[in-house]
């Protein structure tokens, strides 16, 4: 009896030091197996590009399927909120933004199994705040336009606005946005403030080049109209061509503000386009005077047209002269007073 209870001592011993052996779920619960999910990174998120949402973006992380995004008004991690729970893409447009207020973007990889990455870096994002003063309209140089050319740059009169600022970049770019313009300083050639809604370039240069125009009055400004592209071509004609048409019976009628033109035109070559600047003039013509308009003429305008423009002259005259192959034709232009 004393030999099976000795047996049966020693069986009940082992059994309970028998080491015990964990599965790798068991080892994920205590942290000792389980894989880091690295978090994402390049981070990017929009600087008043869009006036109504800002766009987020960020690099894929391996082995994650979903991202959570979280925003907050200040860069402290603890107060950011959840935004998007469950994202598969790696990009969010953010809607419920209020214009002028600085937001900030973190993101959270997830994979399969739920493990979450650490969070991101973040990166901050807005919308433009709003803007009392309207954009201007900018009239755009020719799409050809020759070297060495003195280049004319004018955009729309507005109300209540106390100065322009204007911005000319050589060649063209995309690191753009309406609030502050062009953002690389280093490619803006002209950065300028200007009283009168036009500005004449002695054009030295055999780049295209790009340009942008917003308003200013004494409390805030506009955005910066949508930026124009225009490229250098050196063999146009350097002299003013000879045409055949005829512009004739100019009749300006003013409403307030608001100027209603009225002109024949005639002997349109044909193929061959035009645009037609009204100007406001006192006195004899002169390439500096304000550009009221413009307007694009073809063959099919061998008839009487109907234009439309703003304006604060009251007096002096009204000048319509026809630019044909980037060269005003002065001696086809008519003029009427006001």
């Amino acid at each position: 009896m004393r030999i099976v209870l000795f047996l049966f001592s020693i069986l009940f011993i082992a059994a309970c030091h028998t080491p015990k052996v964990s599965t790798q779920a068991e080892g994920d619960i205590l942290g000792g197996t389980r894989t880091t999910l690295p978090s994402p990174i390049n981070v990017n998120a929009s600087d008043g590009i869009f006036e109504q949402k800002v766009r987020v973006f960020w690099d894929k992380v391996p082995m994650s399927n979903t991202y959570k995004v979280c925003r907050s008004t200040t860069k402290n991690l603890s107060d950011c909120i959840e935004i998007e729970k469950e994202n598969s893409r790696n990009a969010l447009y953010d809607y419920f933004v209020e214009p002028g207020v600085l937001y900030y973007y973190w993101i959270y990889a997830i994979d399969e199994t739920d493990n979450k990455s650490e969070a991101s870096q973040f990166d901050s994002g807005f919308i433009p705040d709003k803007s009392p003063i309207a954009t201007p309209a900018i009239f755009s140089p020719l799409d050809l336009v020759a070297a060495t050319e003195e280049i004319e740059f004018s955009w729309t009169i507005l109300e209540s606005v106390s100065a322009y600022q204007l911005q000319i970049i050589k060649g063209s770019s995309d690191n753009w946005n309406c609030t502050n313009g062009f953002l690389d300083k280093n490619e803006i050639i002209i950065d300028t403030f200007l009283y009168a809604n036009n500005f004449f370039w002695d054009n030295n240069s055999m780049e295209g080049f790009s340009w942008t125009v917003k308003a200013i009055n004494r409390e805030k400004s506009s955005y910066f109209s949508e930026y124009q592209s225009t490229i250098i071509k050196d063999d146009l004609l350097t002299q003013a061509p000879i045409t055949d048409l005829i512009l004739r019976n100019l009749n300006v009628v003013q409403r307030n503000k608001k100027y209603t033109a009225t002109i024949n035109i005639s002997n349109q070559p044909k193929g061959e386009v035009s645009l037609l600047y009204f100007y406001s003039t006192d006195n004899s013509f002169d390439e500096k005077d304000i550009l009221l308009s413009q307007k694009i003429v073809n063959k099919r305008s061998n008839k009487s047209i109907e234009h439309s423009f703003l304006s604060n002259k009251k007096d002096g005259y009204i000048i319509v002269v026809p630019k044909i192959k980037n060269h005003l034709v002065t001696n086809k232009a008519v003029y009427t007073n006001l």
